[in-house]
């Protein structure tokens, strides 16, 4: 027994003489030019090795080399290297070396720098240019230098300090993903790899963890699965799937669902301030086949109350990237991203001067089809709202169908800015039995009942911003309204209580009657130029009084010249012209303001010269009234359907009317204009 245990320990002794001895006398270096000519073989690019192969002795042998370099695709215009490691180290397992094997427990790479890069096919640079005859030579250990390289294994690769670069040669776009610590164990080549990543891009950092497909199916380039889950900046994201071909990036059919704790989270992408709406989920199904083709299918992003869900399509095209999408909402909520304008300054302008953001047009052509059961803004309420937009070369198309206020809406736009000239607009716009009673109004004050509204936009502009398109305008808005109370009060009317109160100031009914029977009310403007000059194209018409109104509306400046006139109608017991009164609308289309003349100068018989004293309001009434007192229907005047727009429309035959009687006429309204709006 004795015997027996003195021979073990001068066993073991001697085992761990070998040992030293075989460590401390092991060339390693003897397979720098083995593993370089192996990979140069197995792969068509070159390795190089800057420094020697040096092990450190211990009973965990230490790896390392200096200097390693990994050869670039001929074509990339990234650098003569495709892979650059400062340092690489790593960690062996003793015993396995005894029978030719090298077993790593830990590979270390530290200052690394990757370049990725695709060229105009969409080819990356991380696909090797193999003959398949030599890869199978390799792997047959019939290439003599493969057969001098022992077989590896790696059990955990650690990366730090790492910058990765991707250039997209399709679009131009340049990538940059900086990894400070990157972590993964693999238990063996047929085992699945688990890893976690510490990094960030640009200014937003990364946290990832998860795992992926064994080591040997990604170097056979096998479908290859993913499961990952972290925080990429303020997202918890979720990717689950897998790569048909992942050396090559083909084939990726996956998973992604992600979500931020409050809308207000993005503010660092929006470059705006966003509202703190919860939740902020999405999620869908990612899958192409390479980069230049790409489908997102079973897409659902809830944000608060809104939602949205459907497919998208990108594809790379010859000239633009190609984006289609189809889309479906139960609601679409804007209403919290409106900023709240009561009790703060409104805007100087109602048109923005702010230029549009054409040039952005040319970066894509798009096809979006969108259908949202419900669409919600802090003024209006729509409701089976179609949208079908088309952008093609910097040309945008876009067909709108939508219901509102127990209406319809639908229309036509179009904006051109393929040529050097500033951007044309073009817009047709119908709208169809809207319900004045159902538009957004404050509860608290009394309302109109009934009144439905007929509209017509149609016109063309040019302009870089939406006030040059109004400053150039030409085309025609018709507004009509059908019978409908009305509250003798001031109530808003899309921002249009200006004329809701003069009507009130000068309606003699307004103190007696709570309401008004309003019979019909008409705009018919013709805008010419960014101009509309008007002859009683504005009317209002109750069962006891009408108001007309003319002037002129400069859409340039957006200046206001209006005159408006009331009197009363015929069958209430009052002359036409007994009520007293007249007003003038000035400012602008942002701040209008009223000059009310409730005293009635016209019926003094006032001079020209007080006509000009008083601002022109008696002047303008008198030409107002001898126009509108014999009128029993201003409505279908304002329209051009009474006979007596349609007798002033004609030609003067001198049949009716002496001329001097006529001229004098013309002239007095003439006059009145000329010297209340200096035109």
């Amino acid at each position: 027994m004795r015997l027996f245990i003195k021979f073990s320990v001068l066993a073991s002794i001697s085992l761990v003489l070998g040992i030293v001895v075989f460590i401390w006398t092991l060339d390693i270096n003897q397979y720098k030019p083995v593993l370089i000519q192996a990979v140069n073989k197995l792969t068509g690019r070159e390795l190089y090795i800057e420094g020697d192969l040096k092990l450190i002795p211990s009973f965990s042998p230490v790896i390392t080399a200096q200097g390693v370099s990994f050869s670039n695709a001929p074509w990339s215009s990234s650098g003569v290297n495709m892979l650059t490691v400062g340092h690489i180290e790593a960690k062996a397992s003793l015993l396995p070396l005894f029978s030719g094997l090298i077993h790593i427990n830990q590979f270390i790479l530290h200052d690394t720098r990757i370049s990725l890069e695709t060229n105009s096919d969409g080819i990356g640079n991380w696909v090797l240019d193999t003959d398949t005859d030599d890869i199978a030579t390799v792997s047959s250990n019939s290439n003599a230098a493969a057969t001098q390289l022992p077989p590896i294994t790696i059990d955990a690769i650690n990366i730090s300090n790492a910058d990765i670069q991707y250039i997209n040669g399709v679009t131009g776009t340049v990538n940059r993903l900086a990894i400070n610590e990157l972590s993964t164990a693999i238990t063996d080549l047929t085992a699945p790899v688990t890893f976690s990543v510490a990094a960030s891009y640009g200014a937003f950092p990364i946290e990832l963890n998860g795992t992926l497909g064994p080591v040997n199916t990604l170097l056979a380039d096998m479908s290859y699965p993913l499961d990952i889950n972290g925080r990429i900046s303020v997202f918890n994201v979720q990717v689950t799937g897998k790569v048909e071909k992942p050396l090559s990036v083909e084939g990726i059919d996956i998973n992604i669902a992600a979500n931020a704790d409050t809308l207000s989270d993005l503010n660092q992408f929006a470059g705006t301030e966003l509202p703190q709406i919860a939740p902020v989920a999405l999620s869908g199904n990612m899958k192409f086949s390479d980069l230049r083709d790409i489908d997102i299918e079973a897409l659902k992003v809830k944000v608060g109350k809104s939602d949205l869900s459907g497919q998208i399509n990108y594809q790379v095209t010859d000239t633009l990237p190609f984006i289609t999408m189809q889309l479906q909402s139960e609601l679409i909520d804007v209403t919290p991203f409106s900023k709240e304008t009561e009790g703060k300054n409104k805007p100087d302008y109602l048109f923005s001067r702010v230029p549009l953001p054409s040039g952005a047009l040319s970066l894509v052509n798009l096809q979006m089809s969108l259908v949202a059961k419900q669409m919600k803004t802090r003024t209006s309420e729509f409701s089976n709202v179609k949208i079908d937009l088309s952008l093609q070369d910097s040309d945008v198309q876009a067909v709108i169908g939508s219901g509102v206020a127990g209406g319809t809406l639908s229309g036509d736009f179009s904006l051109d800015t393929r040529t050097d000239l500033p951007p044309a607009f073009n817009i047709e716009l119908t709208g169809s039995g809207i319900q004045l009673e159902q538009l957004p109004h404050d509860k608290q004050k009394p309302w109109f009942t009934g009144g439905p509204i007929d509209l017509k936009v149609n016109g063309s502009g040019q302009g870089n911003s939406m006030a040059e398109f109004m400053g150039g305008f030409n085309g025609k808005l018709l507004v009509e309204v059908g019978e409908a109370g009305m509250p003798n009060s001031n109530v808003d009317l899309f921002g249009a209580d200006v004329f809701m109160s003069i009507f009130n100031k000068l309606n003699p009914f307004s103190k007696s009657d709570k309401t008004s029977l309003l019979e019909c009310a008409v705009l018919n403007f013709d805008i010419r130029d960014g101009i509309t000059k008007i002859d009683r194209q504005i009317a209002m018409q109750t069962t006891k009084l009408s108001m007309v109104g003319s002037g002129e509306i400069n859409f340039k400046t957006e200046q206001l010249n209006l005159g408006i006139k009331p009197y009363a109608r015929e069958g209430i017991g009052m002359s036409l012209g007994s009520i007293t009164g007249v007003a003038k609308i000035g400012g602008t289309l942002a701040h209008p303001r009223a000059e009310v003349d409730a005293k009635g100068v016209i019926k003094a018989g006032v001079t020209t010269g007080a006509a000009i004293a008083t601002g022109g309001l008696s002047l303008l009434a008198q030409g107002l009234f001898n126009k509108t007192t014999d009128d029993p229907n201003p409505c279908k005047t304002a329209l051009g359907q009474s006979t007596a727009a349609q007798a002033q429309a004609q030609p003067d035959t001198g049949t009716s009317t002496p001329v001097e009687n006529k001229k004098g006429l013309l002239d007095n309204v003439k006059g009145g204009f000329k010297k209340l709006f200096g035109n």
